[in-house]
């Protein structure tokens, strides 16, 4: 049923006595990947926490970038399990080629690394912001068009002030309608990043004044979840009808003690 209604995986989430776990069913033949999660953040836990943190919108409706991470390169040392892991988190997602990759469409990113010392793979999503660059944060509410003072229209409100500079040069302790202050030396700690954060946009991008050849400030903003997630076992075929079993954590233990019980049976 799930081809006939586009649907390529299964996510399922269960809650038992020692941790939460994650099954990522591949339809409709399998394989069948079982993790526990071993810790994570909900999106609000991530928005309760950060300044920058926003809710997501039309953002979902691209697919993100996906991005693997601290993967080993195959070879003969290679586990065998993790390419097959790394081929089940990229069958999640879409393909993408840079070369027809429109560039508007690119809105998150999801990183998914793997923690060779602990034996874990990372998740993350980000949402990706693009904002002017070189410019202090009030010069960039003016652009922008949106800040505290902005009204429910999401137009900057500055009818307030007497003129533009006194919003974009109030100095600290001087009163004014939005409060705060922004000076030559405090600007330094709002521009967006350095030259290794800047790129020229090669075409225009979502967002006021994002146009083709400006210059802009690229930033990725966590919205989560996140999660660390430890691999269990990999099977064949879906939940119902499960094959063979492809990989398992405790594999090694596994056939000794089915070799010792073998033993005490002689």
């Amino acid at each position: 049923m799930g081809p006939a209604l586009s649907v390529s995986h299964l996510l399922a989430f269960t809650l038992t006595a020692l941790a939460p776990s994650l099954r990522i069913v591949k339809l409709s033949d399998g394989p069948t990947l079982s993790f526990r999660v071993e810790r994570y953040s909900l999106m609000k836990d991530l928005m309760g926490t950060s300044k920058r943190a926003r809710s997501v919108g039309m953002e979902y409706l691209s697919p993100p970038l996906l991005v693997l991470a601290s993967f080993p390169p195959p070879s003969s040392t290679t586990p065998p399990h993790l390419p097959l892991l790394m081929k089940s988190f990229q069958s999640l997602f879409p393909p993408l080629s840079p070369h027809t990759l429109s560039l508007s469409s690119a809105r998150r990113v999801v990183l998914i690394s793997y923690n060779a010392d602990r034996g874990t793979v990372d998740f993350r999503h980000y949402i990706i912001k693009v904002k002017p660059y070189g410019v202090s944060k009030r010069v960039r509410k003016v652009l922008e068009g949106v800040g505290h003072s902005s009204t429910r229209s999401g137009v900057l409100d500055l009818g307030n002030e007497k003129d533009v500079a006194d919003f974009l040069l109030r100095k600290r302790g001087e009163p004014g309608p939005e409060g705060g202050y922004e000076s030559a030396a405090s600007s330094a700690e709002s521009v967006a990043g350095d030259d290794g954060d800047a790129v020229d946009l090669a075409e225009d991008y979502v967002g006021r004044n994002n146009k083709k050849g400006q210059r802009r400030a690229v930033r990725l903003d966590e919205v989560g979840p996140r999660m660390e997630l430890r691999l269990i076992k990999i099977t064949e075929g879906v939940p119902g009808k499960e094959g063979a079993v492809m990989y398992h954590e405790f594999g090694a233990f596994l056939q000794v003690f089915s070799r010792f019980m073998d033993l005490t049976k002689l």
